[in-house]
């Protein structure tokens, strides 16, 4: 490849004791795989997941590079190269060349990004996760390389970290790729308005892929496109049965005219766990006592136990309001699955209690009203898999926020610092 393995030679290294060093990989991916599950999880915090897996992962990255130059040649270079290596394995050791001091890991890195393109994906990640201020010059010229997966490597990285992707957003808007597409389309809110953009969004609103129609509509929303409301409205309306993220919008908007039909959401089987979802952010008494018949449902007691707990502030664990679990296992595991079953009638019973601290038509979260700063405490403390939907709330509230660069797969020291600076 193109980094020449003399590069890292430093006289003073001796040879590695390589069963460490091996253990070190082996560990940095398989908690890489679960920081990125908690990062997404439902019974993690931001505070636990830095002190737990992130601060175990960044522990054995950092054992990667002081054990010498010896493992960046022989153990971590020919990962990345692997086209059979794990995506999390790249990753760890593409962010221990990256943390590696000197210019070498840095080259070696985007070496592998031309010459692998099998692993790009994880090689884009371990650069996001990056903090090194070198990456910005690089990432830049590849904006402009002719091969189209390198402009979108390049494109992701940058809009990551802030930079300014500004002129590639029009060729990834115009892009036959829907990956392209798709990070296109989710960039456009960050960007001064301008006629030819907010065409491209609208025009996705109609999109087959509804992965593609789900970022036009939050795109839409946060831009303040009618059309991308209303479509969220019609979604909803028609009970399409993809409309988990217009009912979701809906319900963080608030409007008293969408309460009917995200209640009537819930009724409907085919859009009842995102409609529970939703209701936890509408966050009204009347929300909960729509999740509440839920409780002792087989498939979505948990998610309706979610909605109670995140309107009320309820704590299911600290209450002693669990449930029983049943005896085997779930055929396939959903991110919910890791939360408490509720005991419907312990809940209803401390539903019945507490309904008077409640106003009707007042919004709550966590139990208290809903603010800009009950969302900013949510972001900082409250379970990490309602965090991209509280900043999607605070992004609707304040345009100079949307067009902020908080990312929720960052490092979550990196996190911490962007919330500081919202305050």
């Amino acid at each position: 490849m193109a980094v020449m393995a003399s590069n890292f030679l430093v006289p003073g290294f001796g040879e590695p004791l390589w069963d460490v060093v091996e253990e070190h990989l082996d560990e940095a991916e398989f908690l890489w795989e679960q920081w990125e599950q908690c990062l997404v999880a439902p019974n993690y915090t931001l505070g636990e997941v830095i002190e737990g897996p992130e601060e175990r992962l960044l522990a054995h990255i950092d054992g990667l590079v002081v054990n010498g130059p010896l493992v960046a040649e022989r153990l971590l270079i020919p990962t990345l190269m692997d086209e059979d290596a794990e995506a999390m394995r790249v990753c760890a050791a593409a962010l221990a060349l990256l943390q590696t001091p000197g210019e070498a890991g840095l080259a070696a890195v985007f070496a592998a990004v031309r010459e692998a393109p099998l692993q790009r994906s994880a090689l884009a990640r371990a650069l996001e996760c990056c903090d090194r201020g070198e990456l910005g010059a690089r990432l830049a010229s590849l904006l402009v390389d002719p091969e189209p997966g390198l402009r979108h490597v390049a494109a992701r990285v940058l809009a990551f970290h802030g930079g300014d992707v500004a002129a590639a957003v029009p060729g990834l808007l115009g892009s036959p790729q829907a990956r392209d597409r798709a990070l296109g389309l989710g960039l456009v809110p960050r960007l001064p308005a301008e006629p030819r953009l907010l065409h491209e969004v609208v025009s996705a609103l109609q999109d087959g892929d509804p992965e593609l129609r789900d970022i036009a509509l939050r795109s839409g929303v946060l831009i303040d496109s009618p059309q991308a409301w209303g479509g969220a409205r019609a979604l909803v309306g028609a009970g399409d049965p993809s409309a988990g993220v217009a009912l979701l919008l809906l319900a963080l908007r608030g409007e008293p005219d969408d309460h009917a039909a995200l209640f009537a959401a819930v009724e409907d089987a085919a859009l009842r766990g995102p409609a529970l979802w939703a209701l936890g952010f509408l966050g009204t008494a009347a929300a909960v006592e729509a999740a509440l018949p839920w409780l002792e449902d087989g498939i979505h007691a948990r998610l309706a136990g979610e909605a109670v707990c995140a309107v009320t502030g309820l704590d299911l664990e600290d209450a002693k309001q669990g449930a029983d679990e049943p005896e085997g296992e779930a055929l396939e595991h959903r991110a919910e699955d890791d939360l408490l079953l509720p005991d419907p009638m312990a809940v209803l019973l401390w539903w019945r209690d507490n309904r008077g601290r409640f106003d009707d038509g007042q919004r709550y979260l966590a139990g208290v009203p809903w603010t800009g700063e009950t969302l900013w405490q949510a972001l900082k403390d409250g379970p990490m898999r309602r965090r991209p939907a509280h900043w999607l709330a605070l992004q609707l509230q304040s345009p100079v926020i949307r067009r902020s660069s908080l990312e929720l797969r960052a490092p979550g020291r990196r996190q911490l610092a962007a919330l500081a600076a919202f305050k």
